[in-house]
């Protein structure tokens, strides 16, 4: 596994393979390994590109094409024709944002796109070419093919005419603005071409989109590459999320055996409290739960493995009250205590989360959103429907709603529950599942059998 620091000394070639196999993180430093070098990064990022992908993990089309979008550089123009090609009809936005920079050279080969396509298929390149007028590109070939798809699809022709800008087109407009004298494509499409709005350049902050540090993508590793770098990582984040990747998750021997060592001989505290975390959602035995309680107990121990030991025990329906108090005035591991609290349903723990439902930390606040949903305090629902207009906080006070709002747990009331919520919050069909997972949560909660999304002989339990 390469380490952030010898990011700068590996092809850039190995360092999109290594993300596009999950692993090393898609962070700041991997995309700095690789604008740092300008356009001699070109050439092995094409390369990459038009490599088949079937062996990758992830998919780095959306990397790929921003870094292009940062570039600009003529190089890399048949990687975007390249990109539509694959699937012409859902094209990322950046491909829009980024082919209008190639100018005339993006002519002909959109062109020759267009050509290969079905007219039901080619309206994105269609959009594509026309997007290029935006940069004063004008080619008779692409006003006919612009003007075949009026006919073709009036009002996306329309649009597609509008952006190009080109004047000749304006007849075409006028005689269907004969039969359809109001309709508004065709008034904006004219207005358009009379009178073009000017188009400014959009800042592009690549930047924005990822995150400083990130982990490696643990979800598309198997147990063998996990365990590598929970044994070998050098970077402490990157152990921690190996254990974590364990979570809850069923495990072989060998992980069972390597958390645990792990857990008593890593040098990082949080490394040791997540390897905890791991073997106590898989097992419970006594022997396991003598180990948490004497490192939970223990002042010595760095505070980060008590946190750990402290959700491995509320995970084990351990006594945590007295504990969690004490840590609980820490405020580095608070998140981590607060999380304990909510597992182990302990209702005494109610006002904790009700003092940080407006906490600054984002992370804190969601800990408190969850706790208050678990532990069904309905007192606090208009505080979660409040945060269902909060973008970043959303989907946790869905989640906590649904766990809380007054119901029977039974499949038929929570039925009605689901009808209620979906209403209320105009949930989109992936708010859906996910309040769907919440009201199965409770049906376990209540020792039934979930019935929204019932797990099949392939699924985790989590």
């Amino acid at each position: 596994m390469l380490a952030a620091d010898q990011y700068s000394a590996t092809p850039v070639f190995t360092l999109l393979d290594e993300a596009a196999q999950g692993r090393i993180g898609i962070d700041q430093r991997w995309l700095h390994a690789i604008l740092d070098r300008g356009p001699d990064a070109i050439e092995e990022l094409v390369r990459f590109g038009l490599t088949p992908q079937g062996e990758n993990r992830l998919d780095l089309t959306d990397d790929l094409v921003a870094m292009v979008r940062y570039f600009r550089d003529p190089r890399a123009l048949p990687y975007l024709v390249q990109v539509v090609r694959r699937d012409p009809t859902d094209v990322p936005d950046d491909v829009n944002f980024a082919l209008p920079a190639f100018g005339a050279a993006a002519v002909e080969p959109l062109l020759q796109l267009a050509q290969e396509l079905e007219e039901d298929q080619a309206g994105e390149v269609a959009f594509l070419l026309a997007g290029l007028g935006q940069k004063g590109v004008r080619d008779p070939r692409i006003l006919e093919l612009l003007l075949d798809r009026l006919d073709y699809d009036l009002r996306d022709g329309a649009l597609c005419l509008g952006l190009y800008g080109d004047p000749a087109a304006i007849p075409a407009i006028e005689k269907f603005l004969v039969e359809l004298p109001n309709d508004n494509q065709l008034l904006f499409a004219l207005n358009e071409l009379r009178e073009p709005s000017k188009v400014e350049d959009e800042p592009f902050d690549i930047w924005a989109s990822y995150p400083e540090v990130s982990a490696p993508d643990f979800s598309v590793m198997d147990e063998p590459a996990r365990l590598e770098i929970l044994r070998t990582g050098s970077d402490p984040l990157d152990r921690a999320e190996a254990a974590h990747s364990f979570f809850t998750e069923d495990m072989s021997d060998d992980a069972v055996t390597a958390l645990l060592a792990a857990a008593r001989a890593d040098a990082d505290a949080s490394v040791r409290g997540r390897c905890w975390e791991a073997v106590a959602s898989h097992e419970d035995s006594p022997p396991l739960r003598e180990q948490l309680t004497q490192r939970l107990n223990d002042p010595s121990v760095a505070p980060e493995e008590r946190a750990g030991c402290l959700v491995g025990l509320a995970l084990l329906d351990a006594p945590i009250y007295d504990q969690a108090l004490l840590l609980y005035q820490i405020s580095e591991i608070r998140p981590k205590v607060l999380e304990a609290m909510w597992r182990s349903l302990d209702r005494r723990f109610g006002k904790y989360f009700v003092s940080h439902l407006d906490d600054p930390h984002l992370e804190t606040q969601r800990i408190a959103i969850r706790g208050v949903g678990y532990l069904q305090m309905r007192g606090e629902l208009a505080r979660l429907k409040a945060f269902w207009g909060e973008e970043e906080l959303r989907e946790d006070a869905l989640y906590a709603f649904a766990l809380a709002a007054p119901s029977d747990p039974t499949p038929s009331a929570l039925r009605t529950l689901l009808k209620r919520i979906t209403a209320d919050a105009h949930l989109s069909e992936d708010e859906t599942e996910l309040v769907m997972l919440a009201l199965d949560e409770r049906l376990r909660m209540a020792g039934k059998s979930p019935v929204f999304r019932p797990l099949g002989p392939d699924d985790d339990e989590d």
